[in-house]
């Protein structure tokens, strides 16, 4: 690929890492008991992003001798949007190439009223609790209307949880990604035609329904 091909983004221009910058120093802005220390770490990681001085890998074309320096980046989760967005774009590529299956995929998020975020914000036992709450109930749902499907059938995909919203506000809210049906044992026949459990197989949640979807938020809003 050519140099003048390559485009270098300078994460100190943006407004976010601006208008921190003028507020004074990170230490002093964001150093306080009422602020978690992860978000305090965050910022203070964000405001060396980019910046060459902090570190930087130098480039060279072996073609045609041009190079140039790309400053390490600070790879914070919800603040950095040009680290954010990188991490987003590996991560879909892995699980699609690596993790899931050849099968419908489907989204599911959880958003908790305001009054409950701070809870879940300060207490990272609770939010582990409110996911599997959250968890148990696709699961069931999900077998619930798998044509086929064992009782001890298992369903698979990925969890995400989300602390910021897109203002930056404090905003504890998850992101689950799962196959839209289970797997389990089901009869298969085999060489001498007699039934064999020991097969692993796919049932495809065809039978879900809005109106199951809209029961299971009823179900999640109980137990939470």
């Amino acid at each position: 690929m050519a140099i003048s091909s390559l485009t270098s983004y300078s994460v100190s221009s943006t407004v976010a890492n601006t208008v921190t910058r003028s507020r004074g120093d990170s230490a002093k802005l964001y150093h306080s008991s009422s602020i978690p220390r992860y978000i305090e770490k965050g910022f203070s990681r964000f405001m060396d992003c980019g910046i060459l001085a902090k570190g930087f890998a130098r480039v060279r074309c072996d073609a045609c001798g041009d190079d140039f320096l790309v400053a390490f980046s600070c790879k914070v989760r919800g603040i950095c949007p040009s680290c954010n967005t990188r991490r987003m774009v590996f991560i879909a590529a892995h699980l699609v190439e690596h993790v899931y299956p050849i099968a419908p995929v489907r989204q599911w998020v959880l958003s908790v009223p305001k009054r409950l975020r701070y809870f879940l914000h300060r207490d990272h036992d609770l939010e582990k609790r409110v996911l599997q709450i959250f968890l148990r109930v696709i699961e069931r749902v999900l077998r619930q209307h798998s044509l086929g499907a064992p009782a001890d059938a298992r369903f698979g995909g990925v969890s995400f949880v989300h602390r910021f919203g897109s203002a930056l506000n404090a905003h504890t809210h998850y992101h689950c990604c799962f196959l839209d049906g289970v797997v389990g044992r089901g009869e298969e026949l085999c060489t001498n035609d007699t039934p064999s459990l020991d097969s692993i197989r796919w049932f495809e949640a065809t039978a879900l329904t809005p109106a199951a979807i809209t029961a299971a938020k009823i179900t999640v809003a109980l137990c939470c």
